[in-house]
């Protein structure tokens, strides 16, 4: 028995001086200008991939400045051929492949740097990203630093870091949402206590998310989400190229819209409304219950709830987990995201409204049956305005989910902000017999609402049967879309040249498996048909929308 404990203290004790004579670690600690915000970022290896090839990825402005060695480790270590021990300066450290060795054993080290953008620096409270990972909805407290051009310009505890996303929160590289503990304004974007870490995972060019935004901004789809590309670093750990975009809410410096949420908590004061009973048709299946509704019985109604609401035309398969919403007579799902939690009578207001809409869309005059025109009840140059949108990028999503509306009190719904773009200017699918990156074929315009409701064409087909319709669309190409499609292009480039090296080193982690030249390739190949598709797109569309002369 001694004999066995003393084998066994003996194994362990192997163990642990065979880990304190390897390299289990390397990072290099880099400080801004004033040395105010020293940060550590750690070496990366291929997930599932074993080699002894490393990466590390180092913000721009660490480019010619002293970084520092960070490691533990009993036996001698060389960077280069040279002895460096821990908090050994290695300056200037070059972009490239560099050797360490360290008890005959040698580990390759590719370093690349990003772009001239800003970098943010998570900190969880547990240290990892284990449990955010186990469930989209799982929140962890967190810290964060915001550096740009070599100056810390942001720091303080976020309430939480969490997942994001439906299909994109399956990729490897997550996406997040963000909650400060008080309203800030980043790069100018407004205040807001809640953004957005969009990952791109199913963009080659990284781009299209902030491309689409701005895009839509310029033809006029007011409150189009504004955003800033950047790199992401969590518990020192390079994290890839995202998009820090705002949130799609309502508010003063997002969809400004009167607060319909805040009248609710005013009229129900000493309560909280989140407690009440959820009411109404609920279920995995209850997309298939024509002209149902589901509600918070809160009991207690604003003097006007005729607006605002804020609307989303959703996937059947995700109707069903969210809290309140309604069914169209025609099938289509439409959840309410603001007011979150609607009273029954502002969900039935909101559901006869629309559906009245709808009555006039699907008849053929346009006129429901109270001898109302369509156009009474939206906004129609925002309505055209969005179809024509959709159509030009081929959004592959674009009638079907991440559509939304806005209403005002006595006034008519109009369409914005655009948002999730990612999956348009020519994404490399098929859908419905339709190639998504042929420029010269229609999409929206024969749309559907989702692949439950596959039978279901959209509003915008719909709305496409009314020449008036049509006529308003041929317009906003004229007027506002042809005039700044070269813009558009001139947009690519600038973006590109200022964040290539960043979208690189991206794709070098996620989905090239370090291989530098490969991602290159790709990336210059991705922004190549990107560009083809805009030119050839607005070709197509130019003769499409062609005015009757």
């Amino acid at each position: 028995c001694a004999f066995a404990i003393l084998l066994l203290f003996l194994t362990s004790y192997a163990i642990e001086e065979d880990k304190r004579l390897k390299l289990e670690d390397f990072a290099v600690d880099v400080a801004t200008e004033s040395g105010e915000f020293v940060y550590t970022i750690k070496w990366w290896e291929q997930e599932a991939v074993e080699s002894t090839q490393y990466y590390i990825t180092l913000p721009y402005h660490a480019r010619d400045k002293e970084v520092r060695a960070n490691f533990q480790c009993d036996n001698a270590v060389f960077f280069d051929g040279v002895e460096i021990e821990n908090g050994s300066v290695l300056a200037p450290l070059q972009e490239g492949n560099h050797v360490i060795s360290c008890a005959k054993k040698i580990y390759n080290l590719y370093v690349f740097y990003g772009s001239d953008i800003p970098t943010l620096h998570i900190a969880t409270e547990s240290g990892s990203l284990k449990y955010l990972k186990q469930d989209r909805d799982n929140r962890e407290l967190g810290h964060i630093s915001i550096v740009y051009q070599d100056e810390l310009i942001y720091r303080d505890v976020l309430e939480y870091i969490k997942g994001r996303g439906n299909y994109t929160w399956t990729y490897n590289k997550k996406p997040f949402n963000l909650k400060f503990l008080e309203k800030v304004d980043l790069f100018g974007m407004g205040e807001s206590d809640k953004w957005c870490l969009l990952a791109n995972s199913m963009d080659g060019t990284m781009l299209k998310n902030k491309l689409g935004y701005e895009f839509a901004d310029k033809v006029g789809l007011d409150f189009s989400s504004q955003a800033m590309l950047v790199d992401v670093y969590i518990n020192n750990e390079y994290m890839g190229n995202y998009t820090l975009s705002e949130t799609v809410e309502v508010g003063e410096n997002r969809v400004d819209i009167v607060d319909l949420e805040a009248l609710n908590a005013e009229a129900n004061a000493g309560v909280d409304i989140r407690e009440f009973t959820q009411s109404g048709t609920r279920g995995k299946n209850s997309y298939l219950e024509y002209g149902s509704a589901k509600w918070i019985d809160i009991p207690n109604n604003p003097v006007d709830f005729t607006g605002g609401y804020l609307l989303e035309f959703e996937l059947a398969s995700r109707y069903d987990k969210e809290l309140c919403g309604f069914i169209s007579n025609y099938g289509q799902p439409v959840v309410i995201k603001s007011p979150e939690y609607a009273s029954c009578a502002e969900v039935e207001y909101i559901r006869d409204y629309y559906q009245a809409f709808e009555d006039a869309v699907m008849d053929e005059t346009g006129y429901n049956a109270q001898g109302k025109h369509y156009s009474d009840y939206v906004d129609v140059t925002s309505i055209a305005k969005m179809y024509v949108y959709q159509e030009f990028i081929k959004n592959l999503d674009g009638a079907a989910t991440s559509l939304f509306f806005y209403k005002n009190p006595g006034e008519k719904i109009v369409a914005g902000p655009v948002w999730d773009v990612d999956l348009g200017f020519g994404y490399p699918v098929e859908r419905d017999g339709v190639q998504m990156d042929d420029p010269g074929t229609l999409w929206i315009t024969g749309g559907h609402l989702s692949n439950e409701l596959s039978d279901k064409y959209s509003v915008f087909s719909l709305l496409c049967q009314h020449e008036d319709f049509i006529n308003e669309a041929k317009r906003q190409w004229k007027n506002c879309f042809e005039p700044n499609i070269p813009g558009l292009l001139k947009e690519v480039d600038r973006l590109y040249e200022n964040t290539s090296a960043s979208i690189v080193s991206d794709k070098c982690k996620w989905t090239v498996k370090g291989n530098h030249n490969v991602a290159v390739d790709k990336v210059d190949s991705a922004i190549l048909k990107l560009k083809i598709f805009i030119k050839e797109r607005s070709e197509f569309l130019s003769e499409h929308f062609q005015e009757d002369k």
